[in-house]
Order: C-alpha cells, then sequence, then structure tokens
C-alpha cells in the first residue's frame, strides 16, 4: 500500500520538469530512450505489476514531449495514443482484448512520483549525448544555470522544483540537470551535475553565484576552461578587475537589431596581473552593453569577469 503522506511534495512537479528536457522530441526518437531507461529501478512490489516501468517512463516522456505538463495531462495523451505508437513504446499487449492497453492514470501517476528522478534524468543523459556526438572541431560550450519551474511553487510562493542544469549554447539542448533542494545552494550540486559530463576541452559559462574557488577548481581538474562574472559581492577580486587600465584597452564592439531595440556591445579583455590569485585565470574581460529601445527609453550595463583562456585562445571577439 501506498502511504500518499510519505510522497514529497515536489514529486507531483519533479517528473514532468525532468521529462520536460525532451521537448520538442518524435515519439520515435523517444522509443531509443527504452534500452537506457531499462536500468532505472522500479519502486514497485513486483506483485500486481501489468505494465513495465520503462513502457511508463516512455508513455510519459512521449506525453511530455507532446505539450503535456500534469500528470493529468499525461494520462490522457497515453488513453488516446493509438495502437502503432503503443506499439513502438513497448506497452503490453491484452491477450485478453486483443489490443495494447496504456496504463490509467492512476497507475502511471504512483509509479512517476515513486521513481527515482535523478536516476531518470541520468538515463536521459546518457540517452542525449549519445544521441548528439561531437558534430564539430570546436570545443564544446556548456552554460551552467539554475531554475525553479514554472507552475511547481505553493500557492503562498515556496516551495517549487529547482533543477540546475548543463545547456550546449550551439543547439540550446539540455545535456544534463540535477535537483537542487530547497534548502542547498546551487554551488554545493555542481559536482554532482558536472559528474553526468565528460568537460575535456570544454568551456563552461555561468552566473556569478558560481564564481567561486572551489567551483573553478573543480572545473579546471575535469580539463575544462570557464568564462564566469565577477559581481560586487566578490569584494577584492572585483576591486582588482575594476582598477585595470580598461580605459587604454581597445574595444570589439558589437551591434544587435530586433525586438523593439537596438543594442550595442563592447568587450574589452586584459591579461590578469600577477596580484589577482584567482584559480586558473588567464584573462579579464569587461563587457558595456547599451540598449536604445523604439519608445525611446535607454539603459546601460556593464559586466566584469575572468575566463582561463589565453590570449591566444580567445581574443574580444571570441
Amino acid at each position: 500500500m501506498i502511504v500518499w503522506s510519505a510522497v514529497p511534495a515536489v514529486s507531483s512537479c519533479l517528473i514532468p520538469a525532468v521529462l520536460d528536457r525532451l521537448v520538442p522530441v518524435a515519439v520515435d526518437r523517444i522509443a531509443d530512450l527504452r534500452e537506457f531507461v531499462a536500468g532505472v529501478p522500479d519502486p514497485r512490489r513486483r506483485r500486481g505489476v501489468r505494465h513495465s516501468l520503462a513502457s511508463i517512463l516512455l508513455l510519459a516522456a512521449s506525453a511530455v514531449a507532446a505539450g503535456a505538463r500534469s500528470f493529468t495531462a499525461i494520462g490522457e495523451w497515453a488513453a488516446d495514443a493509438p495502437q502503432q505508437v503503443l506499439a513502438l513504446l513497448g506497452v503490453r499487449h491484452d491477450p485478453r482484448r486483443g489490443e495494447r492497453r496504456a496504463p490509467d492514470e492512476a497507475t502511471m501517476r504512483r509509479a512517476l512520483q515513486r521513481v527515482d528522478g535523478d536516476a531518470v534524468d541520468a538515463a536521459i543523459t546518457t540517452w542525449t549525448q549519445a544521441r548528439r556526438g561531437r558534430t564539430t572541431d570546436e570545443p564544446a560550450v556548456i552554460a551552467m544555470d539554475g531554475k525553479t519551474v514554472r507552475g511547481t511553487r505553493g500557492p503562498d510562493g515556496s516551495g517549487g522544483v529547482h533543477l540546475l542544469a548543463a545547456m550546449a549554447h550551439t543547439d540550446a539542448v539540455v545535456l544534463a540537470q540535477v535537483l537542487v533542494d530547497t534548502k542547498v545552494n546551487e554551488t554545493k550540486r555542481s559536482a554532482a551535475l558536472l559528474d553526468q559530463l565528460d568537460l575535456t576541452g570544454a568551456i563552461v559559462t555561468a552566473d556569478a553565484m558560481h564564481t567561486i574557488r572551489a567551483t573553478v577548481t573543480d572545473l579546471l581538474g575535469r580539463g575544462a576552461d570557464y568564462v564566469l562574472p565577477v559581481k560586487e559581492n566578490q569584494h577584492l577580486l572585483y576591486a582588482q578587475l575594476d582598477a585595470l587600465a580598461w580605459h587604454e584597452v581597445s574595444t570589439y564592439t558589437t551591434v544587435d537589431t530586433g525586438h523593439g531595440r537596438r543594442e550595442r556591445r563592447t568587450i574589452q579583455v586584459l591579461p590578469i596581473p600577477e596580484n589577482v590569485t584567482f584559480p586558473g585565470a588567464a584573462q579579464a574581460f569587461l563587457v558595456e552593453r547599451y540598449v536604445t529601445h523604439t519608445h525611446g527609453k535607454r539603459t546601460a550595463m556593464a559586466v566584469l569577469g575572468v575566463t582561463s583562456l589565453t590570449p591566444d585562445q580567445a581574443g574580444p571577439a571570441q
């Protein structure tokens, strides 16, 4: 018997959020997941189990890829799926009815609420990387960022499913992600995220939260380079970068127009001086952004940062 009160409140949103990485993916591609999700531990007792966990996960994945964002919507999609799709996803054949019968919404909900979300994520990560491969000699550029999944907060704004993800810059594919407990800072979960990836030769970007010695030391140890912003809460490092002779450095400028605005960026790069001892830092950069909106409003902002990339690897344009 399942004790519903023992199921964490976040579980009702975790699996749809995990599977949201698959949007948009065709059903036949999701069927390729079967060998990868086959190893996900089944939390159910063997007695009375009619539907394999793999078929439930594939049904849920297909439903989410088709737009489902709740267990109810997943169940409705599965109930309406045609026979050829059910066969593709490995749904059991009912000999009495002479057709394949998808599990009902309650069965799927119970299984999905109890399954290990990190194990499902790991299976999807393995599948994603096997499917992508490396299609270029250029280094992989990966963004590490956290988000609270929309619609998962309580009525009072508390709680919510928070995920830390690694996404490829080139094609916006989420390569890996981990659940972040609401009581834990994202930086405490970065190692678990990066453990899922081969970062040899990769370049990792992140927000200023991750511009700390522990994270960059971890990245360097994995054979990766980094490009990270520095904010004023890093008092010493920020002051050292801010004091550099930016007025003596030439600028690289880009201009973009669209979405009702014109955006001009200037980028300057300087070698890291000897008095800056941040791990692996080779260059400092200053990015200034000026935005002019069609209705006349103007904004400006400046961002300082550090990178382990050397001048030979990346100048202002890169």
